[in-house]
Formats: C-alpha cells, structure tokens, sequence
C-alpha cells in the first residue's frame, strides 16, 4: 500500500511540472498590395526577429499564406506580420500605426487574418514648420541639473528686436 501511496504521489508531481504544448495556426487570407513578396511573422516568440526565415508564411493554397507555430507554451503572445524589416511592417488601411496583434493561447488555435496595409506604402509626411519668424532656438543643448538632462530652448522675439536699442526684460 505504502508503495502504491508513493507511485501515485510520483506520478501527481511528474503531471504538475509537465506543461501543455499547443498549436497554432495563423493564416493570412487577404494581404494588401505586394503579394509577391516574402512575409514573415515577427513577436515575443522569436524576438522580434522581423526577418526570421523559421518564422516565414508559406502558401496554404490558393492566395492563402499561413504559418503553423507548434509547442506553443501556454501564456499571451504579442505579434506583427513584416516583409522583412520594421520599416515594412504592416499597418491599418490608412496607414497608421496598429498595435500589435495579441493571442492568449490555453488550447490549440486555428485563426485567419487580414493584413490590411504595409507601413512603407505610406511615407511619412514632414511635419509642417509652423513656428512665428520671430522664434529663435537659443540653445540646443541648455543643461537642467534638477532633471539631469538637456533641452533645447526657444525664444519669441519681438518684430523688431535685432533692429532696435530698446531693452527687453
């Protein structure tokens, strides 16, 4: 009996440190413009690795591309899909930035995804300069001991500054 009582208690701590394995299967069903380039799926499971070939899309039939992730921990994973690099990382239709795309794998997952836009199809624009002709950058680099840092400082500077004697507080 004593022996039965040890086997059984063996075999509870053996099942407790043993942890599930799951699946996942990601497909891309619709990817926007540039098909035929290669697609890579980048996240906290190959960190970040946006170029990982371990971690590239195969063609599922017809204009399908998936990935199947096997032994899969159990816990969130964080994800993006990429042509290779983070400056062709997909984005949402308008190109904005999306966040990333999150799974909460407990079980085996079979998922279809759409991958709406590709963030260098929509160069940044520069920002338009819209300061008076009056501000002037005083120092680049002014040192601030209480914050332990530098900032750059800007002045607004009467019309006439540069022109006149008159003094300014």
């Amino acid at each position: 009996m004593r022996n039965f009582i040890l086997t059984v208690g063996c075999i509870l701590l053996f099942a407790a440190n043993v942890q599930a394995q799951f699946t996942v299967k990601l497909m891309a069903t619709s990817v926007a413009t540039r098909q035929n380039e290669p697609i890579y799926v980048s996240g906290n499971f190959n960190n970040w690795n946006p170029k990982d070939e371990q971690y590239r899309l195969k063609p599922f039939g017809g204009s399908r591309l998936g990935i199947v992730l096997k032994d899969m921990a159990p816990g969130n994973y964080a994800f993006k899909f990429t042509r290779g690099s983070f400056d062709k990382v997909e984005c949402l239709a308008d190109g904005r930035d999306m966040n990333d795309r999150v799974l909460l794998v407990n079980t085996d997952i079979d998922t279809s995804l759409s991958i709406a836009g590709w963030k260098d199809d929509y160069p940044q624009k520069p920002k338009p300069y819209t300061a008076s002709p009056q501000v002037t950058v005083m120092d680049t680099a002014f040192y601030i001991p209480q914050l332990h840092s530098t900032r750059r400082i800007w002045l607004y500077l009467p019309k006439n500054y540069y022109q006149t004697t008159q003094t300014y507080p």
